[in-house]
């Protein structure tokens, strides 16, 4: 009975203890990065456009931030745990805000201020007739301009539908250029009599 009795006691003392040191487990930096990450996750979109996130990111960030709830809910939970719960989720964060899409419009945006420029320079060769420049073409390349600047200024486009638009812009910019080229050249070889 004495034996029953000091294990009675002794049971009654670690619940005792655990209760006691439920009340003083310092929770609140994981709660903070708990509700951080459901606050993040809620608006996370999956995707491959500007601002979105691949949805293995949001998966794996789903994973870790569903541990660490589960670790701030149990009652079980020591310090250590709630300690390593909070640095684990803190890392998962920062890997998922690096995960998120940017779409690099820099060389979009370099061939739309090229092409704007041509189109600026070149205006007065524009119209019928010999030595000058087609209004059709003129204007194909005025609405290839237009066109990539709405990409350039969507974030519903991902990176694949960015370089392409840059490159039908570079290459009508190329066709224009070429044209122009040798439009000079004939009428350089016309006012010399050679052509």
């Amino acid at each position: 009975l004495d034996a029953i009795t000091a294990q009675l006691l002794a049971d009654i003392d670690v619940y005792v203890a655990k209760a006691h040191d439920r009340d003083y487990l310092n929770v609140t930096a994981l709660k903070a990065e708990v509700d951080k990450a459901k606050a993040t996750l809620d608006k996370s979109v999956a995707g491959d456009c500007n601002g979105q996130f691949p949805q293995e990111a949001i998966d794996k960030y789903d994973a870790v931030y569903k541990a660490a709830a589960a670790v701030l809910a149990d009652e079980n939970s020591t310090q250590e745990q709630v300690d390593e719960a909070t640095e684990t989720l803190k890392a998962a964060a920062a890997e998922f805000a690096a995960a998120k899409v940017v779409i690099d419009f820099s060389e979009l945006n370099f061939a739309i201020t090229e092409a704007q420029t041509i189109v600026k320079d070149k205006a007065d060769f524009v119209g019928e007739g010999p030595g000058r420049y087609s209004p059709e073409k003129y204007e194909a390349l005025k609405t290839a301009i237009a066109a990539a600047q709405a990409i350039a200024k969507s974030n519903e486009v991902n990176q694949k539908t960015v370089d392409k638009e840059t490159e039908t812009l570079i290459d009508k910019t190329c066709f224009t250029l070429k044209f122009l080229h040798l439009l000079n050249l004939s009428l350089s070889l016309t006012k010399r009599g050679l052509y």
